[in-house]
């Protein structure tokens, strides 16, 4: 979460506010540049270790339905066989496997939501790079930039 908090920090700044406030606009122009291009970077590698993370997730969510596949056929069995002290211990796993599902597929939920927000800041920091590198020497000489919308 902190992570997310700087990334969106840094995106929020005034950039034309931050060159006007410096003595030597072109060198805080390209520091400023040099630190999206960072979080970019940062931002791209947390991303994928979130994939990561998720698809381990993903995989112990697959096992544990599996789990509870076979548990399920195996209380029939011992229902079937009026066996209530392995019936009992049936319960016991089952709810044991159901929430180590819901615990990973709540951890899946949170990571999906951090993905959407990487995503979201790494395509609107990428369109404030591009606008701003290509408009260096206008930002430096106090000209106007058109940003477009899209």
């Amino acid at each position: 979460m902190v992570a997310v908090d700087e990334y969106k920090n840094i995106l929020k700044t005034n950039v034309k506010q931050l060159i006007d406030s410096s003595y030597d606009k072109p060198r805080i122009l390209n520091a400023f540049i040099e630190q999206l291009e960072y979080r970019y970077t940062i931002g791209t590698d947390n991303a994928n270790k979130l994939n990561k993370q998720k698809t381990v997730f993903l995989n112990n969510m697959n096992k544990v339905n599996e789990k509870i596949s076979n548990l399920k056929k195996k209380i029939e069995t011992d229902f079937k066989n009026n066996d209530s002290k392995e019936s009992l211990k049936n319960i016991d796993n089952y709810l044991e496997f159901k929430k180590e599902y819901y615990y990973s597929k709540t951890y899946i939920v949170y990571i999906n939501h951090f993905l959407a927000e990487y995503n979201y800041l790494n395509n609107y920091n990428k369109l404030l790079l591009d606008t701003l590198i290509n408009n260096k020497n206008a930002l430096i000489k106090d000209s106007f930039v058109v940003i477009p919308d899209s």
